[in-house]
């Protein structure tokens, strides 16, 4: 573990000055994904920095947006969903973020982790669901079926008859409609398909 952990320290160092990080990230994501148990992917997430590894999604080239997702997907997947709600910051803001990778990394994410009553609860606070929400009007098909399971999933949720929470749906619904007849048609499958399950759009 020691040739690791010095291995390990060369990679943050070089993420920490900025210096040949997509390099970096491509390294670390094969060291992950020869990595057996979540526990070790766990322990070299810890080691790197959570924060620090975010903080290369600060960044337009879509190589280096690709190759983060890619290490964030696999070391935010082996944390236990009590955990991933500690990092509910940087998911909010990648779910603002402009690239479809990393739009797409955080609602998957939320998505395989919605067995959880934990990750339900977050997903269900004002601004995750405002930003989940939002991305129904992405140009993206992929990160606009992934919020539609979201919604699909947490609809007959308790917090869901919370007038606030659905008087916040609607107007951000009515916002979206003007987006294109794409968007629309969207927002009216989705008001079909939660009235099917018992909820009401």
């Amino acid at each position: 573990m020691a040739g690791m952990r010095e291995h390990l320290s060369t990679m943050r160092l070089a993420l920490q000055a900025g210096e040949n990080v997509i390099p970096v990230l491509h390294n670390l994501n094969t060291l992950l994904e020869a990595t057996p148990s979540n526990a070790e992917v766990q322990e070299i997430g810890s080691f790197m920095s959570l924060q620090l590894l975010f903080g290369c999604l600060n960044s337009a080239d879509a190589e280096q947006l690709r190759a983060c997702c890619a290490v964030l997907g696999k070391i935010l997947s082996s944390l236990p969903a009590e955990n991933l709600c500690e990092h509910r910051l940087y998911i909010e803001l990648g779910l603002q973020h402009l690239s479809d990778d990393v739009n797409s990394l955080c609602l998957g994410l939320l998505r395989r982790k919605l067995s959880s009553e934990a990750i339900k609860s977050m997903i269900l606070s004002a601004t995750m669901f405002h930003l989940i929400t939002q991305t129904l009007g992405s140009e993206s098909l992929h990160c606009a079926k992934l919020a539609m399971e979201i919604f699909l999933e947490v609809a007959n949720s308790p917090e869901m008859l919370d007038v606030k929470l659905r008087q916040a749906l609607l107007i951000d619904l009515e916002g979206l409609m003007g987006k294109s007849d794409i968007v629309r048609y969207r927002v009216y499958e989705l008001a079909v398909r939660m009235t099917s399950l018992g909820g009401e759009a």
